[in-house]
């Protein structure tokens, strides 16, 4: 009977409060999230259409109740008129929970990151076909703003707009503003 009282006593411990509340401080969530976005010259401007994929887990720990910190990495694919990369970061992210019902809320989040993309282009001089490769380093803010879902307690599952806008890079192709959608999931506790 002690065993049994326990390990019941351990199951609560462990589960914490029947009523957790999304952005409550203290809480830890840990989540990641997947990106497709797309990119267009602007009228006036030289250059071709590109396209993006990405995974990027974070964790963000509540400071106060509504205020997260914590940081990203990402890794993503980038396709651009016969160029090819691939592309790794790593950065801060700053987030706000805006509850809306018991089931949802908003997270506004921006992350400022910094990151590596190697890759290769065709080049096609006639006769021949050439692979350059060229690696670029690059300084970004990335603003996420998912609409959350919390099916179960402790649990999100998100959808929402993102925009990416290249503070710095080491080549013009990498200076861009991308629109997009990302989905997010994860938990907290």
């Amino acid at each position: 009977m002690r065993r049994i009282l326990l390990l019941i006593a351990a199951c609560v411990a462990i589960a914490g409060p029947t009523r957790a509340t999304f952005g409550a401080k203290g809480q830890l969530v840990p989540a990641g999230s997947v990106a497709f976005s797309a990119a267009f010259p602007t009228p006036g401007e030289s250059g071709s259409s590109s396209y993006s994929v990405s995974v990027s887990p974070n964790l963000l720990y509540f400071v106060a109740d509504r205020w997260a910190f914590g940081g990203s990495v990402g890794i993503g694919y980038f396709t651009s008129d016969g160029t090819h990369q691939l592309s790794l970061s790593l950065g801060p992210t700053a987030g706000y929970a805006v509850p809306v019902s018991e089931r949802f809320s908003l997270f506004p989040q921006l992350t400022l990151f910094g990151g590596r993309t190697a890759g290769t282009t065709q080049v096609v001089v006639p006769g021949n076909v050439f692979a350059v490769e060229q690696t670029n380093w690059f300084l970004s803010t990335f603003a996420f703003v998912p609409v959350l879902f919390h099916p179960a307690e402790h649990v999100l599952l998100g959808f929402g707009p993102n925009v990416q806008v290249d503070v710095a890079a080491s080549t013009a192709l990498a200076q861009r503003v991308r629109l997009g959608l990302s989905s997010t999931i994860g938990v907290y506790f």
